[in-house]
């Protein structure tokens, strides 16, 4: 009889099998987004903020090329100024109306306003390549000057 028991029996079988669910790649997908959002955030303020210092850099220089334009204005204005008070002098010590101390402290003068000039005019050309420097011509310039 104990053919007839195991008749109805298929015996044992074992299934094995591997369930993957995409639980986490989901959230894992959604963190990676908000990761690359927060840096195109701060790449998009730290390009805000170069343009924001390359305006006021920009802006700084027109000012002081402005000032310095000014100042070699009245540089030349001091030497034609002084010129002529070394020529009305010159024409009193020739007439024998003055002796030759307000000859000497004209002459003095004119020599003070000649190297304001000179300095004024050296400060506007720097004000001037702060300014290229500022707007980005000096650094294309520089490599047409050296050929690169």
């Amino acid at each position: 009889m104990s053919d007839v028991a195991n008749v109805g029996t298929h015996g044992n079988f074992v299934a094995v099998g591997n369930l993957s669910m995409p639980l986490f790649r989901e959230a894992r997908l959604r963190g990676d987004e908000e990761t690359a959002q927060a840096e195109r955030s701060a790449v998009e303020a730290q390009l805000a903020d170069l343009r924001g210092r390359i305006d006021q850099q920009v802006r700084s220089a027109l000012l002081d090329v402005d000032a310095t334009s000014k100042l070699v204005e009245v540089g030349r204005s001091n030497v034609e100024l002084a010129t002529r008070a070394l020529s009305d002098e010159t024409d009193r010590v020739n007439a024998g109306v003055d002796d030759n101390l307000p000859l000497v402290t004209a002459q003095a003068s004119l020599a003070a306003a000649q190297s304001n000039l000179v300095e004024s005019l050296y400060q506007y050309n720097l004000s001037k390549l702060a300014l290229a420097r500022a707007a980005g011509v000096l650094e294309q310039q520089y490599r047409v000057y050296l050929g690169r």
